[in-house]
């Protein structure tokens, strides 16, 4: 979250793409700018979208999410990590960043449900067959999907040593080679 902070108090970037290590990005042709405008394009005042996001079978999954580069965003981020060490009602002693960002859209006492936009997890943070916690499209990762996610690998695949590393073994194969050797 601190890093995240920094780079919109820089005023340098648009929006951050915060992804977690144990995403593969399998098409590079899919330009996050493009998803950015494709995603906005459905909402009604697209300048009151500060975060994009995704569910997967939980109502938030924090391993891919954008954040545009404004103070409500800072100040949403803040709050994230003030909760982290002053949980709010009904989080635990030691609630993660996912747990914070959650409760805190879901209370909206400043307004942070206008400024989440959910997109569909497929559309940057699929999943792959092996870790089935789909969103209510139920669609896992194929093919030419801009990334593929090992979230909880090591749950889903618990007899493998290293589920992660087999995982990105396995669909790093799937990526076409021209596409990666242009990028």
């Amino acid at each position: 979250m601190k890093m995240i902070e920094r780079l919109i108090i820089q005023d340098e970037y648009d929006w951050i793409w915060w992804i977690d290590y144990d995403t593969l990005i399998t098409n590079t042709e899919i330009k996050l700018e493009d998803l950015i405008d494709d995603s906005l394009a459905s909402v009604s005042d697209p300048d009151r979208i500060d975060m994009l996001l995704t569910p997967d079978c939980f109502k938030l999954n924090a391993g891919a999410m954008l954040f545009r580069s404004t103070p409500r965003a800072l100040a949403f981020l803040s709050r994230t990590e003030a909760c982290r060490y002053d949980p709010l009602p009904g989080l635990g002693e030691h609630p993660s960043e996912q747990d914070c960002m959650l409760q805190l859209i879901e209370e909206n006492q400043h307004g942070e449900q206008e400024q989440v936009l959910y997109i569909p997890q497929w559309k940057m943070n699929a999943f792959p067959e092996e870790i089935p916690c789909y969103d209510q499209d139920k669609k896992m990762w194929e093919p030419g999907m801009f990334v593929v996610h090992f979230a909880g690998a090591w749950a889903h695949m618990p007899n493998r040593t290293d589920a992660k590393a087999d995982l990105f073994e396995k669909y790093y194969s799937l990526i076409d080679s021209q596409r990666v050797l242009s990028a």
